[in-house]
């Protein structure tokens, strides 16, 4: 039996051993284990407090671990927008197979040659009206596809308008996206500049993206990394973000670009896009100013002349 190192004398060498009468009579002992246990307190509170510093500064906008999560999003993003592409893609090539046949059967129907105007006039046509079903049906289906994943689209990007209060404060922007204020031609110079850059760089993927969910294409995919030839930038965005707005059907087919931006703006056409709301506009009814890519950047030389 070992025994006590102060009450008794240890059985085995150089093994030291107290009983709990000791540890709790001795104050030398009970004061050394306390002053122990709060210095390690102490270095775990100051370990906790480094540790909270360095996960705070990589986390914050330009951290790099932000950086990194906010790539690894986006990584993350494209990866499983590309498999709900692919799925979205077989239903299309179904319905372009199912448009093919139809075609085929209808030019078939109007070649009297082939057939006698008996049994087979009627085959034929109820071939082509199954024909014309199967394809409204699918047609339907990739409609409801496309549309969840552009309301998903839509959340992951937060594309959100801003409180009254936050807005009057802020007079930059009514819309944000990823809790960036969105970039527009009547405050684009009062929006400081790596915002700015952010704010271009998030619309371009959103716009990227949804090219992708409703055109089966994309655009191009150099990113926006400065400030550098901004009325090409915003020239670009708006393009796009009407090219859209007119395949969705939520501007007039002859809309004023001019009335169009006045009334909306950048941030306004992206923020209708993803509620998928009309805007209504004036109309160019005799296509005097068609919105090209080249008049869209002469109206955005001059609402903002400064730059």
């Amino acid at each position: 039996m070992i025994h006590c190192g102060i009450c008794g004398s240890p059985k085995i060498p150089n093994v030291e051993f107290l009983c709990a009468h000791c540890i709790n009579g001795s104050p030398s002992i009970l004061l050394r284990d306390k002053l122990k246990l709060l210095l390690l307190r102490q270095e775990v509170e100051q370990l906790k407090h480094d540790v909270g510093e360095q996960l705070e500064a990589g986390f914050a906008g330009n951290g790099q671990f932000g950086k990194q999560l906010q790539k690894l999003d986006v990584y993350n993003e494209k990866r499983r927008l590309i498999k709900l592409r692919q799925r979205v893609q077989l239903v299309k090539n179904k319905i372009d197979v199912k448009r093919n046949r139809y075609q085929e059967l209808e030019r078939y129907l109007k070649d009297e040659d082939h057939f006698d105007k008996d049994k087979k006039v009627f085959d034929v046509e109820e071939i082509v009206n199954d024909e014309a079903l199967t394809m409204s049906k699918l047609s339907q289906v990739l409609q409801r596809k496309q549309t969840a994943l552009f309301k998903e689209l839509c959340q992951w990007f937060r594309i959100e308008k801003c409180d009254e209060d936050v807005n009057n404060n802020n007079n930059v922007s009514a819309y944000t996206i990823w809790g960036v204020p969105m970039i527009n031609l009547k405050y684009s110079n009062e929006m400081d500049r790596d915002k700015q850059v952010i704010s271009m760089r998030y619309i371009h993927q959103f716009i990227n993206f949804s090219f992708n969910i409703w055109l089966f294409e994309g655009i191009s995919d150099v990113s926006i990394e400065n400030e550098q030839n901004v009325i090409q930038n915003y020239s670009q965005l708006i393009y796009d973000t009407l090219r859209l707005l007119q395949v969705r059907k939520l501007v007039s087919e002859s809309v004023s670009i001019r009335d169009i931006l006045i009334r909306y703006d950048l941030d306004g056409m992206i923020y209708y896009l993803s509620k998928s709301k009309y805007l209504s506009s004036l109309d160019d009814a005799s296509n005097s100013y068609p919105p090209t890519l080249q008049n869209i950047k002469q109206l955005v030389a001059s609402m903002i002349p400064s730059i």
